[in-house]
């Protein structure tokens, strides 16, 4: 289990490269998490990034589904453990598309999986210029 000595001793907070741009501050990230260890992770290191970030678990429940009405962007973890969060994943897409929706892991390694999510919302939030995507 996480202590809160290892979420703030993680060197990846101080990376300024995955930090966001001042027009994304404060989009609202909705984690469904179902593990408190990752989910507290998650959350801290999204929060020092200035992302405003709400939890679910229960997507059946009322409060999550006011949460998902406020999100920017839904990450869901693939080991969700109230059911599939491939599943999950899947019906959320089919209910908002316009709404983004990430599937993450954090199986190997908590810090590098939470490096991996600052990066995809950073690329949501901020895109490259599009001279710069390869065709």
């Amino acid at each position: 289990m996480l202590s809160i000595m290892d979420i703030q001793a993680n060197p990846f907070l101080q990376d300024p490269s995955i930090r966001m741009g001042a027009d994304a501050h404060r989009k609202t990230v909705l984690l469904v998490e179902g593990q408190p260890a990752l989910r507290r992770l998650i959350d801290h290191q999204l929060t020092a990034l200035g992302y405003r970030v709400l939890t679910g678990v229960d997507p059946a429940n009322p409060a999550f589904q006011a949460r998902l009405r406020m999100a920017d962007i839904v990450l869901v973890s693939f080991h969700w453990n109230r059911g599939s969060g491939w599943d999950l994943f899947n019906r959320l897409k089919a209910k908002n598309t316009a709404l983004p929706v990430l599937l993450y892991t954090m199986e190997d390694s908590p810090s590098l999986g939470v490096k991996a999510i600052a990066e995809a919302l950073a690329e949501v939030f901020n895109p490259c210029p599009q001279q710069w995507v390869a065709s």
